[in-house]
């Protein structure tokens, strides 16, 4: 028995340029991620000229996430959404910096525990400035009630799909 030709799907023509590039432009996705980006790369920006010259935005997920008391290496990776090994790592290369300490946790000693040191504490203190700086950026850039009606709209989406 002979075998059968599959048939090849016609394509239909190509999408017209702008319609692609206008439905790229509005994907929420692209967006959000673009938004997140910029005020990213804005408030690394911000550290690295008061001095932290190693910080990248990667090193983020740590101070974002940190207790002014210590946070165990496994809580900081959870509430960043990724792996203990990366988040490991990040805390490595900032105790490398001078930001953080590592020692056994009090409490469990079979966990790690990440404390500030006193470079860390000024980072923390200068990362919230820097926060509070591309925030104005960004409410310039959006106009008046703009920023409030993003935190809002954004809290919605977090009680949505978090439970707040």
């Amino acid at each position: 028995m002979a075998k059968k030709k599959k048939k090849k799907k016609k394509r239909g023509k190509a999408p017209d340029p702008e319609a692609l590039h206008a439905q790229l432009r509005s994907n929420l996705g692209r967006l959000l991620g673009y938004g997140t980006g910029v005020f990213n790369d804005r408030a690394v920006s911000n550290l690295q000229l008061r001095g932290h010259a190693g910080f990248r935005a990667s090193h983020l997920a740590v101070v974002r996430n940190m207790s002014v008391d210590g946070t165990r290496i496994t809580e900081l990776a959870r509430r960043a959404g990724m792996t203990k090994q990366a988040m490991g790592q990040l805390v490595r290369e900032l105790c490398e910096q001078g930001y953080l300490d590592l020692a056994t946790d009090p409490i469990d000693r079979r966990a790690k525990r990440v404390t500030y040191t006193a470079s860390g504490r000024q980072l923390a203190l200068d990362a919230a400035e820097s926060v509070t700086e591309v925030e104005a950026e960004f409410k310039e850039a959006m106009g008046k009630g703009g920023m409030k009606q993003l935190r809002k709209l954004l809290g919605r989406l977090v009680d949505a799909f978090d439970g707040g």
